[in-house]
């Protein structure tokens, strides 16, 4: 198989076996951001170069030719971070009917350079390992990409190009409320020693321009439009995370009927129903940055207001 960018750099693939678990982590992220800046940054041939070689390489492990078409997602979870994306994605996965991509493929938004035969290959793997279904005719098939949300219209042709009839789901949470868990994590992961303390330690400068960066994937009506001036309405279901935990039952099943899963299926085989996952560092929110965050998401809050009354999903329409 084909050498990655990291492998060449000498960084070892067991690496977690002699590290600790976040160092582990760390590297692997590192990893793949080495892999998509390189990738980025190369000329337009050694794009060509690199995507080849990733073809190759994934021909080899699975094997295209032997399959008469490509195997297409039936639904995806675009985002946006830190609203419960991760919790849906796994209480779907535990459905009988329904197998998900482990992680984030993040294929459109970060990796639209490498070949579509790469972004097929997660299904079709996924798919061979899992146990629970018997083939491709009797399960719904999905992924979560989270960062798919404030992705540009032309990105968004692109994926409505390839799969016009997924199936989207996009979960919208209080957006100050988002940008400060988002914030508390994406800081916590950067120190190994009292991580969960680390975004009080911040420069006003440094969180400021956070908030900035990340602003696009908590201003949900512009998510909402972009999408459906691509993609039909009715084709894009809108999620509360608020209300989700209130009335997760209602929720999942109004998620399963919008993908075309059976919703006869036994509560208690879903234990994530019952339960919440990857909620982040336990960091109360400054004084100051509450105001901040109040004033620059007013108008959000009350679209979201307005778009679900006392409704836990909705369509675009």
């Amino acid at each position: 198989m084909t050498e990655s960018p990291s492998q060449s750099l000498g960084i070892r693939p067991d690496a977690g076996q002699w590290i600790n678990s976040r160092v582990s982590k760390r590297l692997t992220r590192l990893r793949r951001r080495f892999d998509r800046r390189l990738a980025t940054h190369l000329p337009a041939v050694s794009k060509q170069i690199h995507a080849a070689n990733y073809r190759k390489a994934e021909q080899q492990i699975v094997g295209l030719a032997d399959r008469p078409r490509p195997i297409r997602p039936d639904f995806i979870i675009i985002g946006s971070p830190k609203c419960g994306t991760s919790w849906l994605r796994d209480a779907l996965d535990q459905h009988p009917s329904i197998v998900t991509v482990r992680g984030e493929i993040e294929y459109f938004s970060s990796h639209p350079y490498y070949p579509v035969e790469w972004y097929y290959e997660k299904f079709a793997r996924r798919l061979a390992s899992s146990k629970k279904v018997r083939g491709r005719e009797s399960c719904v098939l999905g992924e979560k990409s989270a960062h798919y949300c404030s992705m540009p219209r032309e990105q968004i042709e692109r994926l409505h190009e390839l799969v016009p009839d997924v199936r989207l789901i996009v979960m919208t949470r209080d957006p100050v409320a988002r940008h400060w868990a988002h914030a508390k994590k994406y800081f916590a992961k950067r120190r190994l020693r009292n991580p969960e303390m680390a975004v009080l330690d911040l420069s006003q400068h440094t969180l400021l321009d956070f908030f900035a960066r990340q602003r696009p994937v908590g201003e949900f009506s512009k998510i909402v439009t972009n999408w459906t001036s691509v993609f039909p309405a009715q084709q894009l279901l809108v999620v509360s995370q608020e209300k989700t935990w209130e009335r997760p039952r209602e929720t999942f099943d109004a998620v399963l009927k919008h993908i075309g899963a059976p919703t006869d299926y036994d509560p208690e085989k879903i234990p994530l129903l019952s339960e919440r996952k990857n909620q982040g560092p336990k960091v109360e929110m400054p004084e100051d940055v509450m105001r901040y965050l109040d004033e620059l998401f007013a108008g959000e809050r009350q679209w979201l207001r307005d778009f679900f009354g006392d409704k836990s999903v909705a369509y675009a329409s």
